[in-house]
């Protein structure tokens, strides 16, 4: 008796802890998949998934740099995020992080295009145990500086306040 009980509470619990594996995966329309082939023709690689509902993400290559692009169910291009290196960053953004940061490095680094925002640079800077995520202009001009500390500690109380 106490072995059946075990196995149908193990099956049970199998069965609840799986559920997000078979959850279905997006379905990628069409006009999406046709707007990434007309605006990044040479992508390869190309891995689909979506941050929301209405937000398609192709993940892909041209060349050797790593891009994600977002588009909406009617292929309307959203953003593209193209991955840098702090060697491939525009002198006047190097610049403008060593305005905004001195002494800080930079871990990680991309341009953000968009067709509502333009072109920007989020740029991720560490110095010891500080940590920034820098948001400049083309030119350098700092646009947002958030403390990656507090924006973390922000995202713990959001979901102790969601349980």
């Amino acid at each position: 008796m106490n072995r059946s009980i075990l196995i149908t509470c193990t099956l049970a619990l199998s069965i609840i802890l799986g559920l997000p594996a078979m959850a279905q995966k997006p379905v990628i329309t069409d006009a999406a998949k046709k707007a990434l082939t007309a605006k990044y023709p040479k992508a390869t690689g190309v891995k689909w998934g979506s941050e929301s509902a209405t937000v398609f993400e192709a993940e892909f290559k041209i060349g050797d740099k790593v891009i994600s692009a977002n588009f909406d169910p009617q292929g309307k291009w959203l953003e593209t995020e193209t991955g840098y290196t702090a060697k491939e960053l525009p002198e006047a953004v190097t610049a403008g992080i060593k305005q905004s940061a001195p002494g800080f490095t930079v871990k990680e680094a991309a341009k953000v295009e968009s067709p509502t925002d333009g072109v920007k640079y989020e740029v991720a800077v560490k110095k010891g145990k500080e940590n920034f995520e820098l948001i400049l202009s083309t030119d350098g001009l700092l646009i947002k500086k958030i403390d990656l500390k507090v924006e973390k500690e922000k995202e713990s109380e959001e979901k102790e306040k969601e349980k």
